[in-house]
């Protein structure tokens, strides 16, 4: 089956905002709720993971889904996309 491009992109904008999400549950068993994820970190993990250029309001959605399905409350990400 083939993946369309548009597909195959969200999908790896959500892994990359999964990855981030990942290394903020390892530090949430320390119980640190200041610790949040930028959508800036999502970007910057496709663009490495996966040499694709991802907007601000791509990684900010991503991440918020991630950290949804993640459990965690979207107060774990900064608005700002330049923090």
């Amino acid at each position: 089956m083939f993946k369309t491009a548009k597909r195959r992109r969200h999908e790896q904008v959500m892994e990359a905002a999964r990855y981030m999400v990942t290394g903020l549950d390892n530090y949430a068993m320390r119980d640190d709720s200041s610790i949040q994820i930028t959508p800036k970190s999502v970007a910057i993990a496709a663009l490495f993971r996966h040499d694709i250029e991802v907007t601000a309001t791509e990684a900010r959605q991503a991440l918020g889904a991630a950290l949804t399905e993640s459990g965690f409350s979207l107060d774990r990400m900064t608005t700002t996309y330049d923090r």
